[in-house]
């Protein structure tokens, strides 16, 4: 199903939150053990994000996102496959609403471009 730029994808059994695929990748920075990575969100939930690096991701199990409207967020590392990491976000009650808007800003980009130009 195509909503606003994202497609539903079927949810493994073993996921516990829907996932959305990306029609257009969403650039972000990921930081672990002081090194910078540039990647790309390739697919988001409430419950985490799969990233795709250019080269070899980081091994660190602990990654620090930043993304210039979001902010930054903690996730931790829980499968690799190649170039891609799938990522599961460290989040207490408090830091929920941000993140529903980090996710809100990277699936309506559009949106957040509108509003930063106002």
């Amino acid at each position: 199903m195509d909503m606003q730029g994202m497609k539903l994808v079927q949810v493994a059994e073993r996921r516990q939150c829907l996932r959305f695929d990306l029609d257009r990748f969403t650039s972000v920075t990921a930081v672990a053990a002081g090194r910078v990575y540039d990647c790309q969100v390739t697919d988001i939930s409430l419950g985490g994000l799969r990233l795709r690096f250019a080269g070899a991701p980081p091994a660190e199990e602990r990654i620090l996102l930043r993304h210039p409207s979001a902010g930054e967020l903690t996730a931790v590392q829980v499968w690799r496959a190649g170039n891609d990491l799938g990522l599961a976000f460290e989040s207490s009650e408090r830091e929920l609403e941000h993140l529903l808007q980090c996710i809100s800003l990277i699936l309506n980009p559009d949106e957040d471009q509108i509003a930063r130009s106002a």
